[in-house]
């Protein structure tokens, strides 16, 4: 199978040499196609009623587990085949985050352990030079379990977070009672758009979840939120 496109037009070419357009956008990480957009370029012999059906599908399962997939939504603006495929959307810290923490905390651990190998500083001073080097690190020590553990993950109607701290968990998307969307107003009066996300936080009666800009998958996971929640229980404040 072969995908083509740009950001606003999506072609495909199956084994069989059938060939299929679509209009829909790219954002990160997947396309959004219009299903109803189905535009055949190429068949081979007419095309039957369940061709382009078929053809979703297939797209939908090659590409979920992808970098980046296609999916594609009805004229209610629903994922077809996402409870059926087990359509997985994540958010997560970029592990480059590591790089710039270590960055910080590897000098300060160097510099602590220097002055602990040097006899003409005194005991106590050490002490108290050691005790600041660890206290400036915990921050950044933190940023890193927090890279390290963070994930949020949606698959069909029930969502699973791992957070910093504490057991991994799972709740049905049921019970998600409010969901607010800080965003970020566009300065040329434009529309708000998903891409201007700059929190997220998802509340249920025992558990509150919170995603910053800075997390990877944000923009998938307000995208999965606005299909599988009530939009009474969805406020957007800028």
């Amino acid at each position: 199978m072969k995908i083509t496109g740009s950001r606003w037009e999506l072609q495909i070419e199956d084994d069989n040499g059938n060939v299929a357009g679509f209009s829909g956008e790219a954002c990160p990480g997947e396309f959004l196609a219009d299903a109803a957009s189905l535009c055949w370029i190429r068949h081979k012999g007419e095309a039957a009623q369940g061709d382009g059906m078929d053809l979703i599908r297939r797209v939908t399962e090659y590409t979920k587990d992808s970098s980046c997939r296609v999916l594609f939504f009805d004229a209610d603006q629903k994922i077809l085949f996402e409870d059926e495929l087990e359509l997985k959307t994540e958010a997560y810290l970029s592990k480059t985050y590591l790089i710039f923490l270590a960055a910080v905390v590897v000098p300060l651990v160097f510099v602590a352990a220097l002055l602990t190998m040097l006899d003409e500083i005194d005991r106590m001073v050490r002490l108290i030079i050691d005790l600041v080097m660890l206290l400036a690190a915990v921050p950044f020590l933190f940023l890193m379990l927090r890279v390290v553990r963070l994930h949020v993950a949606a698959r069909g109607a029930v969502m699973t977070v791992r957070p910093t701290i504490g057991r991994t968990y799972s709740f049905p998307v049921s019970e998600i009672t409010k969901v607010i969307r800080k965003v970020r107003p566009d300065p040329m009066g434009a529309p708000i758009t998903r891409a201007s996300i700059k929190k997220l936080t998802i509340c249920t009666k025992a558990r509150r979840v919170v995603l910053c800009e800075s997390i990877t998958g944000i923009e998938a996971i307000d995208a999965y939120l606005a299909r599988h929640v009530d939009p009474e229980h969805i406020v957007t404040r800028a």
